[in-house]
């Protein structure tokens, strides 16, 4: 079970962290696959395309409809994305930068509370998104001011439709300060977890730092909130695949309950799988990952030799290491009992006990035994 650093259990703790950012809704016969690669989240835009009608009423797609359902069945928890801005009511505002109008609110709100109520009976966790995703319209971060009127309309009528439904905050392009600022406006009470996405590019010591930050401050608010990450793809494959695994590890080492892999459709350098169903090669990277990691409690950072950042975990009784060099290959000793090491994409080895000499590079290497610890070479 995945708990806060400082010992607060979320309502989601027991579950998997995993999640992917599925964009559009999945079709039903991608469902099996993707349960079977660990993931247990899928965030999914719900566009008001997909629910206003022409006459002013709203309804839900049918294979928008199959696509939540077959999550639901295959006991992955669909995380609907709700932006600011998607309603062609609203008048297309886009950019949080200036406080939004009663009517754009209103519009908001409606948008948001007839699809939650038309989705009820598959999903009760809503992202109430800054702004839309694509990349065409990359807006700006929007004025914590601004943002705060549009959770609270969303909230709103995501509790009417849905008393029960969780309510996720998220702002796009947000940095550390204007997240301090949403929450020291009282954020936190219009909300149940809060969404860092992070660019996959951004450097991972500045990541880590800064989500350590605001999973502290997210969880000093009075209304306790925990974090959950969204990581964005940068750079060509395999070092893409490589560098999203470490991400992924940093989150939950600084706190966070959830972690989204970007993509799992296409041919892009982190996408799970093609077009025609066919496994693409980070699925082996992303169901090493998840397979490892579920049901494991997060420890945080271990000491490690210089230039080697090391995160522990527990499960099962068992220690569970995951190690790599911060620049080139490192030569480091792994010491423990019992030992079985995997590689980034799940080739495993088993070791009786140490120590053992590894050269460790940028891909993180797994090490499940006891008395685990790594030591200078």
């Amino acid at each position: 079970m995945l708990r806060h650093l400082d010992g607060v259990v979320s309502p989601w703790a027991a579950a998997s962290p995993f999640g992917l950012d599925a964009g559009g809704c999945p079709e039903p016969e991608e469902i099996p696959v993707l349960a079977e690669a660990g993931a247990k989240w899928l965030r999914v835009d719900c566009p008001a395309q997909a629910v206003a009608r022409p006459d002013g009423g709203w309804t839900v797609p049918p294979e928008f409809a199959r696509g939540i359902e077959a999550c639901h069945e295959a006991d992955i928890q669909a995380l609907g994305v709700l932006a600011y801005g998607e309603s062609s009511r609203a008048g297309k505002a886009v950019a949080l930068v200036a406080p939004p109008t009663a009517q754009q609110l209103a519009a908001y709100a409606d948008y948001v509370g007839a699809t939650v109520g038309r989705l009820r009976e598959w999903t009760k966790h809503w992202e109430l998104r800054s702004a839309a995703r694509e990349p065409a319209r990359r807006t700006p971060p929007p004025f914590p001011d601004a943002y705060l009127e549009v959770l609270r309309a969303g909230c709103r009528a995501a509790k009417s439709a849905d008393p029960g439904c969780t309510l996720i905050g998220s702002v796009s392009a947000a940095g550390r300060a204007c997240i301090e600022r949403l929450l020291a406006l009282g954020g936190a009470e219009h909300m149940d977890a809060l969404l860092v996405e992070v660019d996959g590019g951004r450097a991972e010591e500045e990541f880590g730092e800064a989500l350590e930050a605001v999973s502290r401050l997210a969880r000093a608010q009075s209304h306790a909130l925990s974090v959950w990450v969204a990581v964005g793809e940068s750079g060509p494959a395999p070092a893409a695949v490589e560098g999203l695994v470490r991400l992924c590890l940093l989150g939950l080492a600084g706190g966070a309950e959830r972690v989204f892999w970007p993509g799992f459709r296409g041919d892009g350098p982190t996408s799970l799988i093609g077009a025609d169903l066919t496994l693409q090669p980070p699925y082996a990277a992303y169901r090493t990952m998840t397979r490892l990691l579920e049901g494991a409690e997060c420890r945080g950072p271990m000491s490690a030799p210089h230039g080697v950042r090391a995160i522990a975990f527990a499960k099962h009784r068992q220690e569970l290491l995951a190690f790599w060099a911060l620049e080139g290959v490192a030569e480091v000793e792994l010491l423990g009992t019992d030992i079985l090491r995997w590689d980034v994409a799940g080739h495993a080895s088993r070791i009786a006990h140490g120590p053992i000499h590894v050269a460790v590079g940028a891909s993180p290497i797994y090490a499940v035994g006891h008395s685990l610890r790594l030591a200078s070479r």
